[in-house]
């Protein structure tokens, strides 16, 4: 039996994404953070920003232009952090809700 399968069709991924956002309840930010950010985040692996330096987030909130614009650049992926933390399951919303508790952790 195939232990996997590759989707190189972006209609089809879009919609298989789709189904398995649906398929379950959202997750919380503290969630997605222990799911997925976390792995990175919690040791600054790769040059992410540690989820308790309040300077680092400080400094990229400003830069990005606030929550929204760290979601954008979540989504999106930025230097070594694949789009949605690697996760294409996680919806816009739950992007949001795991960088709004990186930023409570920080102190902002």
């Amino acid at each position: 039996k195939p232990v996997g399968q590759v989707i190189t069709d972006p209609a089809v991924l879009v919609k298989m994404t789709a189904a398995a956002q649906s398929a379950r309840e959202p997750l919380s930010g503290e969630q997605v953070y222990t799911k997925i950010c976390a792995g990175c985040h919690a040791a600054g692996v790769l040059n992410a920003p540690k989820s308790t330096d309040k300077a680092a987030w400080g400094a990229r909130a400003g830069a990005k232009g606030g929550l929204d614009g760290l979601t954008k650049s979540a989504i999106a992926g930025l230097n070594a952090m694949p789009p949605r933390g690697g996760d294409a399951t996680l919806s816009d919303g739950e992007v949001k809700a795991s960088i709004e508790h990186m930023l409570k952790q920080a102190g902002l």
